[in-house]
């Protein structure tokens, strides 16, 4: 950081300028669900399938300057102030420069709110407020019913400075569920339709546990550069999300789909050109 004197006449302003190495840019991610234990009431049997397949799709879309190192995992979220001290730790050394990543799964409600297994109300609109305070580029990742009022309380939540810095991905609207497979006994080949397209996305199948092509390399007319933009990213799960929900209906997944919509996933993307994973090319 310099101090510049500017002057003209017998006037005289002091400015501070910040000068930044693009390739000091730090990645965080937190990944949080909801409704993992199988004996507690509204299990989700997708539920840890989704978080460990983000997990490892983002430690597998991690190369040069993008290093999410081991994105922290809550298993199991209890409230509120658990949601806040989570990302307060998270990301509470995260500055205008970095990339803060949220990934969110729990049970989603008409009225504007999720729900936690153990019975906690958390509205929409204080999931935004718990991430009002933390500096940089930040990405949301929404996997819940009604999770479309995310975007929706951002304009209101957030100041049009702020809202220029957050990335919201929903996994469906305001009025509709999210489409998801659930085999109640295996519950590692279950997944809900936003969270898979999510994780091909950036590289990783999460059915098989294994690394794959970042199948949004280039999408939407982008450049294939073994890197995913979010502007790619939601290129992609744009039109993923309902081709997949599509094939379910059509294949041995039809008597495990539940709600079947064929809706895209609702985004907000105010940085398109930012990048969110990076694969090393082949001999690197």
């Amino acid at each position: 950081t310099y101090e510049i004197i500017a002057s003209a006449g017998s006037k005289s302003v002091k400015l501070k300028v910040e000068v930044r190495d693009p390739d000091a840019r730090k990645y965080r991610a937190l990944v949080i669900a909801g409704f993992s234990n199988p004996k507690g009431s509204g299990y989700l049997p997708f539920i840890i399938n989704n978080i460990d397949g983000m997990q490892d799709a983002l430690r597998n879309g991690s190369a040069g300057a993008v290093q999410y190192g081991n994105p922290k995992v809550v298993r199991n979220l209890r409230d509120k102030t658990q949601l806040k001290n989570e990302i307060r730790n998270a990301f509470k050394d995260a500055d205008s420069n970095d990339v803060s990543v949220l990934y969110l799964g729990t049970h989603g409600y008409t009225a504007g709110y999720v729900r936690t297994q153990y019975g906690a109300v958390i509205r929409f609109s204080e999931i935004l407020e718990c991430l009002k305070s933390v500096k940089g580029d930040v990405v949301v990742f929404m996997a819940s019913c009604h999770s479309g009022y995310l975007r929706n309380y951002a304009k209101s939540v957030l100041g049009s400075a702020r809202l220029r810095r957050i990335n919201i991905f929903c996994s469906t609207g305001v009025a509709t569920s999210s489409p998801y497979v659930a085999y109640k006994d295996y519950p590692t080949l279950s997944y809900d339709h936003f969270t898979k397209a999510l994780t091909q996305a950036l590289g990783f199948d999460m059915i098989t546990n294994t690394t794959v092509a970042m199948a949004a390399d280039g999408a939407g007319g982008g450049v294939a550069d073994n890197q995913v933009t979010l502007g790619e990213l939601d290129a992609y799960i744009r039109t993923q999300v309902p081709k997949s929900v599509e094939a379910s209906k059509k294949n041995h997944e039809a008597g495990y789909l539940r709600n079947g919509h064929a809706l895209a996933p609702y985004t907000w993307v105010s940085s398109p050109g930012l990048v969110i994973a990076s694969r090393a090319e082949e001999g690197e």
